[in-house]
């Protein structure tokens, strides 16, 4: 660009208009005569044949903007240098520019308050890295950027930084993700199919932090770690489906306000527990279908003062074999779907004085002997599906003086016998082919409401011994 170099030395202000300097000789610019300025504009589909540019020591340079589709005919030695230029304040650039460029560093910007990076830029970058820049505020990377290279997306010592923002395929393959001393940051949000390679998210002292996204797809090669510890401020944990799915590790700890935890499906396949314990705001529990399904584990809900809801999607915690929920005074529905939770071998939910609905899908809690036992006394309907609680050996529902219906489907419970005592609104009992075929002892007593039980074929047909006993008694 010819222009430039008749630009005189003081100018505050550059503009480079749309569509020009394509056909500059160059391949670089240099700003530094240019002592004084404080702001550069470049616009789109300008400055296409160069291959660099550098900002260094510019003390005035308060704002760069870069529209879109500039810088983008150069390859992957191209560099991206902002530098030394103590009064920056933003850094902007729009969708494919600097597209093809493999090199960006932003460094000794003490002010700089935001960075914004469009869609398809710096695909070859193999590493961001923002240290000590204690006046950032906001960074903001669109989709598809820093998506050609396994890199390193580092974020430390920024203060004052309060949200990080990646769109989705952005940073694709890179392999390190580091957050550390940026005690301001209130939001994180990662896009779909970004950090694929990222073996480790530790989320640790954020005090500020309120919200954790992670779009489906991302970090899903590699087996890894989750952490979410110490962060006073976090309401919402989000997961999309396959995020994380290799991962081995969940920990989630020290997170008083977190409200809602929504894990979608294929997720954390690896983990062996999930732990959710003094959690005092915690509202709603979501896991989707075919996640924590690989390994024999454990799940636990205690001291939850505040949760309402868990769903459990159909196949999730397929092989857990523990099942705990304790003092959640507030828990007032639990779903479940099917093939989950098959080999745990007890079932217990008493002390629960909000829970009315309890729906529980096919084949869950299936290849484990154990026992069923139900005293939770405002719950209102329970229903469970074909196959589920198949080898289980007794199941006891008593002091529910809500219940009005009990729905248990095909095959469920076939070797159990069966309690239901002291039920004042039960109305009907509905039980599928099968269910409780080898009971040994049923009971059906003080039931006063009760109108009406329908058998399936085989249904309570009782073992085959001596002592097999039914007993009915103010029904």
């Amino acid at each position: 660009m010819n222009d430039l170099a008749s630009i005189e030395s003081g100018v505050t202000h550059i503009t480079v208009s749309d569509n020009c300097g394509n056909e500059n000789t160059a391949s670089e610019l240099y700003f530094a005569r240019f002592s004084q300025l404080k702001e550069l504009v470049i616009g789109d589909n300008s400055l296409n044949g160069l291959s660099a540019l550098r900002l260094d020591g510019l003390s005035g340079l308060e704002r760069v903007v870069v529209g879109s589709n500039s810088f983008k005919n150069s390859d992957s030695n191209s560099e991206l240098v902002v530098r030394g230029c103590s009064a920056l304040r933003s850094v902007t650039m729009g969708s494919n520019s600097f597209a093809s460029f493999g090199v960006m560093e932003i460094e000794r910007v003490p002010l700089l308050e935001e960075l914004s990076v469009g869609d398809g830029c710096l695909k070859n970058v193999d590493a961001l890295s923002l240290s000590g820049l204690s006046g950032l505020k906001r960074v903001v990377i669109g989709s598809s950027s820093f998506s050609n290279k396994n890199g390193a997306f580092s974020v430390v010592n920024c203060t004052s930084l309060e949200s990080v923002e990646i769109g989705a395929s952005s940073m694709g393959a890179y392999s390190v993700l580091s957050v550390e001393n940026t005690p301001s940051l209130e939001v994180l949000s990662i896009g779909s199919n970004a950090f694929k390679n990222v073996d480790a998210l530790r989320l640790n002292g954020l005090s500020k932090l309120k919200k954790v996204e992670i779009s489906a797809d991302s970090f899903t090669n590699k087996e890894g770690v989750f952490e979410l510890k110490n962060c006073a401020s976090v309401s919402e944990l989000v997961v999309g489906d396959n995020g994380m799915k290799l991962f081995g590790s969940v920990e989630i700890v020290g997170v008083p306000s977190l409200e809602t935890i929504r894990v979608g499906s294929n997720v954390f396949k690896n983990v062996d527990a999930l732990r959710l314990v003094g959690l005092s705001k915690l509202k709603r529990v979501e896991v989707g279908e075919d996640s924590f399904t690989d390994k024999e584990g454990s799940f636990e809900l205690t001291n939850c003062a505040s949760v309402s809801e868990l769903v459990v999607g159909n196949r999730s915690m397929s092989s857990f074999s523990s099942f705990e929920i304790t003092t959640t005074p507030s828990l007032k529905t639990i779903t479940i779907g099917s093939y989950s939770f098959k080999k745990v071998g007890a079932f217990a939910l008493s002390g629960l004085p909000a829970l009315e609905y309890l729906m529980i899908g096919s084949d869950s809690f299936s290849q484990r002997s154990g026992h069923f036992t139900l005293t939770s006394p405002s719950v209102k309907a329970l229903v469970v599906g074909d196959g589920s609680f198949s080898q289980y050996t007794d199941c006891s529902i008593h002091d529910v003086p809500f219940l009005e219906t009990l729905s248990i489907g095909d095959n469920s419970f076939v070797a159990s016998s069966l309690e239901l005592k002291n039920l004042n609104g039960l109305k009907s009992v509905v039980i599928g082919r099968r269910g409780f075929e080898n009971c040994e002892r049923a009971v059906f007593e003080s039931l006063p409401e009760l109108t009406s039980i329908q058998l399936g074929w085989s249904a309570l047909a009782f073992k085959d011994i001596d002592n097999a006993t039914l007993v009915m008694k103010s029904v």
